[in-house]
């Protein structure tokens, strides 16, 4: 049957004759029924209720009665951030909490990173994601062609541990994370929960983020942080002593922005145990090796402990 031409749709009441501004586009359709509405107000109809004639709208509230639509949209497009907990970037207060860490020279490894922020391109890759920014922020040569003739840090590239197909279902460790960072190329140092405290965080914070050399990253819960999901990776970019809030560059930017977040509640958001390893979570240091180093060493193939974490070995030459 041929579709007839879109009309929007009006209540009306015998007492008056417009309870309500009109209503989303829809189409006739035989698929839905509509009764009457309460106190003699009636939905114009013809034989039924109609069916959206597109998929981007909202509940329709008229008075005391809510129409939904017939379809929805499949999926999600992002996340709020929790507003007691997260300061968007691009907020105001971001925007002042940035010129202040500037000013305090507490944001030297959001330049490196910024240059290389991307978001991951599965929902369980953001450790691997984030790795490729570090190695292509501190210009490590992966020593291979990405896209001839370029040599290039990507994704796909970060199966040599463990195979993609599985990080793919379970994502990576903090102690694969580890792994493969030095498989790459990288100085990496992880340090957890219990490892540590919160005063000896700030420090490596505040080291890390005043200076070039070197990028910390974190394992952590986002429920701590009232956000939805469970374990994620993320760098720290910058430092605002003045709230003791650190910025997330999240690369699940199509969940999250960046946002600052306060150093305490971040520190305790490594707490929680990671179902995999029944571990603390954490953080990791990461500088380049000493490149005369580099040539010293190969890597071998990774081997699977009886806990499932992959650890890749160096040996010399």
């Amino acid at each position: 049957m041929r579709a007839r031409p879109l009309f929007r749709c009006q209540l009306f009441s015998r007492r008056s004759p417009l309870l309500a501004r009109p209503l989303v586009p829809f189409r006739w359709s035989s698929t839905a029924a509509v009764g009457a509405a309460e106190n003699g107000a009636a939905l114009l109809s013809k034989e039924s209720l109609l069916e959206p004639a597109c998929a981007v709208f909202t509940t329709a509230h008229v008075g005391s009665h809510i129409f939904k639509p017939t379809k929805q949209l499949p999926g999600f497009y992002r996340r709020e951030l929790p507003q007691d907990i997260c300061i968007d970037f691009s907020s105001k207060e971001g925007k002042k909490m940035f010129a202040e860490a500037l000013a305090s020279n507490h944001l030297e490894a959001f330049f490196k990173l910024a240059g290389q922020y991307t978001h991951q391109t599965e929902p369980a890759f953001c450790g691997i994601t984030v790795l490729v920014m570090v190695l292509n922020s501190l210009s490590v040569d992966p020593a291979r062609i990405w896209k001839k003739p370029w040599r290039w840090f990507s994704e796909d590239m970060m199966g040599c541990c463990r195979p993609l197909d599985e990080v793919k279902l379970n994502g990576v460790t903090l102690d694969e994370f580890k792994a493969l960072a030095e498989c790459k190329g990288l100085s990496a140092e992880a340090i957890r929960y219990e490892q540590t405290n919160v005063d000896q965080f700030r420090a490596a914070v505040n080291n890390a983020t005043s200076n070039s050399d070197e990028i910390l990253v974190v394992s952590y819960a986002r429920p701590k942080l009232g956000q939805t999901g469970d374990g994620h990776f993320a760098p720290i970019a910058g430092y605002h002593p003045p709230s003791d809030s650190v910025l997330l560059l999240d690369v699940a930017r199509f969940k999250y922005p960046p946002h600052w977040v306060p150093l305490s509640m971040l520190f305790e958001a490594m707490e929680p145990f990671d179902t995999v390893t029944n571990k603390s979570r954490g953080y990791l240091s990461l500088k380049v090796k000493h490149s005369d180093l580099l040539d010293k060493f190969e890597v071998r193939k990774a081997l699977r402990n009886e806990s499932s974490t992959l650890e890749c070995l160096t040996s010399p030459k």
